[in-house]
């Protein structure tokens, strides 16, 4: 075994586009791909990656950019960073507000509302720039993990998916994309020439896995039952906790988006720990936190909806909308309904989305939704609701998370946690591990919840 050789039941979707992924498959390429200037460490705390250094003062984060090439030989630049952040930055074409960290830099609001140019961020010379905020804010370095794309390529239709990571992309089709190492790569030459990655079905991932012709590949927790002991002997099973909460998002035209006893009394009607044991056995965690388990286990925030003493309030019924393909979270609509009988009728509605489960009157959603490492909500949810924006619960949330940005007070987090179970129109219900089975031939591989791919440059094959 040469060659990495990855498999993901999954297809290639929407390219290794950071604005356009869809599939696992898109967001493995993507990991082998691209970096941010900054990443997080085992302990889930920012670290340099792209940057020589990063300084914060007066209101002002100055960054300096190592002396680094894109795949295609071109310097890496401040002016790649500026234009990067300028995609994911909230504006009237996205409908995104900005909320949260991004609204505290200089000229937010203006560039929201159509100005070309975000005015608090400005270039120092080609690897020097600084962002510019209104006040201090001890989270304005989580903007730099963000994947940085090259200005170059950006409009171009046949986009060719130029990054600075550890592999440089060579060929790709719907169910296969070929790479060969970046020997330019900031962390060291990777060990290993080339990285294949390879998308189809389940079937077809046993077979390999029979072949022993894999290095690595992600398998659901249902389909352990369908591999022998034997295969065992082979692969490594590594169960990982992720920052992705599976949840109840609420219509706003429900009763249940606004009125906190209704979404708490059937919050409280779900036995999380017998569904999520019936769903996956032990590669789940069963969660009344907005924030998943890893988060608030870091933030001591975890179990906050046990204990709010409300007064029982049950909708006369309840449409669960849940995606038409999804096997998981049909599962889960099921199960829900099994649990909530006994108070209320419940209807599941098959559907192509989320806005279509909405307008054709569902109450909730099944949705995976992913977190940033962060105590504070940096995308609050719903908050491009008018509904829940002029609500008083979304007032005092900006309140506590601005009092968060000044201080790293383990208060404040909890209360922060405390008001997102309060206000937030959602109902969390588990976080699902990854399984990933790693061949024995491996070594130095070194999964966890930031991926297996994140140390990708140091592994070695037998």
């Amino acid at each position: 075994m040469s060659e990495i050789n990855i498999y993901m039941p999954d297809m290639y979707e929407c390219g290794f586009s950071p604005l356009k992924y869809k599939s696992q498959f898109d967001l493995w390429g993507m990991a082998a791909l691209y970096q941010g200037i900054c990443m997080y460490d085992e302990s889930l705390n920012l670290r340099n990656r792209l940057a020589e250094y990063v300084l914060e003062k007066d209101g002002c984060l100055e960054v300096k950019l190592k002396n680094l090439l894109w795949h295609d030989g071109m310097p890496i630049s401040a002016e790649d960073f500026i234009e990067s952040f300028k995609l994911y930055f909230p504006n009237k074409k996205t409908g995104r507000i900005p909320n949260g960290i991004v609204s505290e830099i200089i000229g937010a609001e203006e560039y929201y509302n159509g100005n070309n140019e975000l005015k608090g961020i400005e270039i120092v010379d080609n690897r020097i720039f600084r962002i510019n905020h209104v006040a201090q804010n001890l989270y304005i370095k989580n903007l730099l993990v963000h994947p940085l794309i090259p200005r170059h390529t950006m409009g171009i239709e046949d986009n060719r998916y130029i990054g600075s990571g550890a592999y440089i992309l060579k060929n790709y089709g719907e169910n296969y994309a070929y790479f060969e190492r970046n020997d330019g790569f900031c962390l060291g030459t990777p060990r290993i020439r080339k990285l294949n990655l390879y998308g189809g079905t389940k079937e077809e991932q046993i077979h390999l896995l029979e072949e022993k012709e894999l290095t690595l590949t992600i398998i659901e927790p249902e389909d352990l039952k369908n591999i022998s002991a034997s295969l065992f002997e082979n692969y490594y099973l590594f169960s990982l906790p992720q920052p992705i909460t599976t949840v109840l998002k609420i219509n706003p035209k429900s009763p249940m988006f606004m009125d906190l006893n209704m979404r708490m009394s059937v919050s409280q009607a779900i036995k999380r720990g017998l569904l999520v044991y019936t769903m996956f056995k032990d590669y789940a965690e069963a969660t009344w936190s907005f924030y998943p388990p890893i988060i608030a286990e870091k933030y001591n925030c975890r179990t906050l909806y046990l204990d709010m003493g409300l007064k029982e309030s049950m909708p006369e019924r309840i449409v669960i909308g849940v995606l038409y393909n999804s096997s998981e979270h049909i599962k889960l609509a099921e199960l829900l309904s099994e649990d909530l009988k006994a108070k209320t009728d419940v209807v599941i509605m098959p559907s192509a989305s989320r806005r279509e489960a909405f307008a054709k009157g569902a109450d909730v959603y099944i949705e995976n939704m992913m977190h940033t490492i962060l105590p504070i909500s940096n995308q609050l949810l719903y908050c491009n609701s008018e509904l829940f924006i002029k609500s008083v619960h979304y007032k005092r949330l900006i309140e506590i998370e601005k009092s968060l940005y000044l201080q790293n007070s383990q208060a404040l987090i909890r209360e922060f946690a405390m008001e997102c179970a309060r206000s937030l129109p959602v109902i969390p219900i588990y976080s699902k591990h990854e399984l990933q089975l790693v061949s024995k031939r491996v070594h130095n591989l070194k999964p966890d919840t930031r991926g297996a791919l994140w140390n990708i440059h140091e592994i070695e094959l037998d």
